[in-house]
């Protein structure tokens, strides 16, 4: 089976979500669902073959889970009215693209929290929010085709989604300033650049944040890097010009958005940051690049000096009841340090300013600084958000401060359905008598073993932060990737290579070695092993591989290769992983072009499936899904356009001489086997929760296992199950 990381496996399985049903020939087992589709107890039993159960007490959990417990959770915007305060960001797990809302609303100025996620939205991030006298609205940073979804809300409270046609005119858009004004609301967004120039800014308006109209204006509005603020039915808005000439270009309206105006924001070379204290506009920015400067105006048209402070370049700038707030590196440009720590300044007036601390955890590229009450909130250092070998990541950090009380961490620990563990498996394998799978359980990565066919899990004496992405068999044991590689004999004890590989992308193994991509000074690298202890790197085949598959044939890498002066997806094999050389080009009917997606290697054939497209590169639109076999002469026989029912196939691999997949359509997921890659014979029909994610398929001599997982607001396990080969 070819051996990805399961970000790019991972699809979504579309099933009906009034139960589970396996059926295979006359017999079938049912699973017991709750209303909402999801599987309703926690089983600690081993599921049967022709069962699937739920598995987060099948595979042991770690001694000691990371402190995150393997959320990457993260800020993207808050927002006060009144005494509330609501904070939006979004949450992924491991290494999967899915992602779910994240929603806080505190109802006293931020001293105690509530999560509040959003009904039915679990496939996108909260990036912006603003809330008013007319209530609350949330969006994302981009509305797409697949996720065109915002949430309004009377009270910060209670969220419901805005979806479809309200939001067409939106999608395709980045957004990226959100207000509340007297008339409701106004937003801003742009499509994206051009090499020539920037894209032009769009506005929009709503009086529920439901239904928005797009405003039409003659006059220019700023494109670029731009930022929006408003006060009553005074909007802001000030960026760089369309055209990207010098100079920078501010506009505003005093009717919640509906017409504007040019007006004039002189910072000199400086870019300004915006505020508002619900009064008045304010702007800092440093106009000589010695100090910064504060200028205010009532409604953007005329300004004048009310401040200034010590240090240049500020990164966030607030005011409110209890003043200004500016957030700016605590060490000037050119000085050593620079840039890796900010300090949070106070001011009742613009004039005298206190320190409220100095702190690496304060830096932010775009931090999220808001005030309340009685203080303010920030966001701090979200620099490892993606990192797979830091436990103590600091994506999800707000801090609080006050003219009394210096910046001070806000413990979201008590937050009742913020965290709760997670198990994922991402992939799985048999070799001799054993199965291992591996992933992650509650931010550590995780192995676990069975000799019973999956029927019953056992943990391994791993315990190191972060997530197996794939794990492999070959002439001399195990190897498994992720945050680093390890190695064992038996599928039971690992150990950790010494070996520098930089950041694992995927790994393989073939009759006599093993090989492993990884990316470093952003370079791909190949290394190869034949005993897991020392690696030697060998030439990369192309740029950009993905989908490295191993087995007795040898290698074959899916990836991009120069085509008549452009790239097109191609196909290299190699019998040990040393040399390489192209395989022959897939011609499909019709004279469509294929984009190759996973291979799978036999003892001497090699199964491909993809997606046809039109034209011979990437661009065009995609059209079927094919299915091609290599012959043990290296020529491709003629390609089958797999359709099996309009659907094509994924997590392809083997079952002794016969070759296994999966094949999805709404509703179903099929178990699929052919002897010779050609012809395919469906096996047995799967129906699993809607929400379902599939994540791997792996067979035993006595069963196919295949794993999944389900995602809620509030949990996130795996299921198990065992169907008969």
């Amino acid at each position: 089976m070819a051996s990805s990381p399961a970000r790019r496996r991972a699809w979504i399985w579309g099933a009906v979500a009034a139960g589970v049903v396996l059926v295979l020939g006359a017999a079938a087992a049912f699973v017991a669902l709750r209303p909402d589709g999801q599987v309703a107890q926690k089983e600690a039993t081993a599921p049967q073959t022709g069962q699937v159960n739920r598995a987060d007490r099948l595979f042991p959990p770690p001694s000691k889970p990371a402190p995150d417990g393997g959320l990457n959770q993260h800020v993207s915007a808050a927002a006060t009215h009144g005494d509330t305060v609501v904070v939006v960001g979004g949450e992924t797990v491991g290494s999967s693209y899915a992602a779910r809302p994240i929603f806080l609303v505190s109802d006293d100025s931020g001293t105690t929290w509530k999560s509040v996620p959003p009904p039915g939205a679990m496939s996108v991030t909260a990036d912006l929010v603003a809330g008013g006298d007319k209530g609350w609205v949330a969006f994302p940073s981009r509305l797409t085709t697949y996720t065109p979804m915002a949430w309004t809300s009377a009270d910060g409270h209670a969220w419901q989604p805005v979806e479809g046609a309200a939001l067409g005119d939106m999608i395709g858009y980045n957004l990226s300033g959100l207000a509340a004004t007297d008339s409701g609301f106004v937003i801003k967004g742009a499509q994206d650049a051009s090499v020539q120039k920037e894209s032009p800014t769009v506005v929009w308006t709503s009086a529920d944040g439901r239904r928005w109209q797009r405003v039409t204006t003659t006059t220019a509005l700023p494109a670029g890097r731009t930022s929006l603020v408003a006060h009553g039915d005074n909007v802001l808005i000030d960026g760089g010009t369309a055209d990207q000439t010098s100079g920078r270009l501010t506009v505003r309206s005093a009717d919640g958005g509906r017409t504007w105006q040019t007006t004039t924001l002189d910072t000199g070379p400086g870019t300004p940051v915006l505020a508002t204290d619900g009064k008045s506009f304010y702007a800092a920015f440093s106009k000589e690049f010695t100090s910064t400067t504060i200028v205010g105006s009532t409604d953007g048209a005329s300004w004048k000096e009310v401040g200034s402070s010590e240090g240049y370049s500020p990164n966030g700038f607030a005011v409110g009841a209890t003043g200004f707030y500016l957030l700016m590196d605590a060490v000037p440009l050119g000085k050593p340090g620079h840039g890796e720590e900010a300090k949070l300044l106070h001011s009742e007036d613009g004039s005298d300013w206190d320190s409220l601390g100095t702190s690496r955890e304060l830096k932010s590229y775009q931090p999220v600084l808001t005030t309340t009450r009685t203080g303010a909130l920030l966001s701090g250092d979200t620099s490892g958000v993606f990192s797979t070998d830091r436990p103590e990541r600091l994506d999800l950090r707000m801090f609080s401060a006050s003219p009394d009380s210096d910046v001070a961490p806000i413990d979201f620990g008590g937050v009742a359905g913020l965290r709760y563990p997670v198990t994922r498996v991402n992939d799985l394998r048999h070799a001799g008598d054993v199965t291992v799978a591996v992933g992650h359980s509650q931010g550590m990565a995780s192995a676990w073993w069975s000799t019973d066919s999956g029927a019953t899990w056992q943990r391994s004496d791993l315990e190191t932060p972060g997530e197996f992405t794939a794990v492999v068999h070959g002439p001399i044991g195990w190897l498994a990737v992720g945050p680093g590689v390890y190695t064992s004999r038996d599928g039971r004890t690992w150990q950790r290579s010494g070996h520098d590989f930089g950041t694992i992308k995927e790994a393989a193994a073939a009759k006599d070695s093993y090989l492993v991509t990884s990316t470093k000074a952003a370079k791909t690298t190949f290394w190869r092993s034949t005993d897991l202890v020392s690696w030697q790197q060998v030439a990369s085949p192309f740029e950009f591989p993905s989908g490295l598959a191993g087995g007795e044939y040898g290698y074959v890498v899916p990836g991009m290769c120069p085509d008549a002066g452009t790239t097109a997806n191609c196909l290299m094999y190699s019998a040990d992983g040393r040399s390489w050389r192209p395989m022959p080009a897939i011609d499909l009917p019709d004279g469509q072009g294929a984009w190759t997606t996973t291979a799978v290697v036999g003892r001497d054939t090699v199964i491909v499936s993809g997606l046809a497209h039109q034209g011979k590169t990437s661009a065009g639109s995609i059209t079927k899904t094919f299915l091609v076999r290599l012959s043990p002469s290296g020529r491709w026989e003629e390609p089958q356009v797999a359709e099996l029912g309009g659907q094509g196939l994924s997590q392809l691999g083997r079952h002794g001489d016969a070759w296994i997949g999966l094949r999805a359509k709404k509703g179903e997921v099929v178990l699929v086997r052919s002897q010779d890659g050609r012809a395919w014979e469906p096996r047995t029909r799967v129906t699993w929760p809607e929400s379902m994610q599939s994540q791997a398929i792996g067979a035993t001599p006595d069963a196919i296992v295949l794993v999944g997982h389900v995602r809620t607001a509030t949990e996130d396990y795996p299921l198990l199950g065992r169907l008969a080969p």
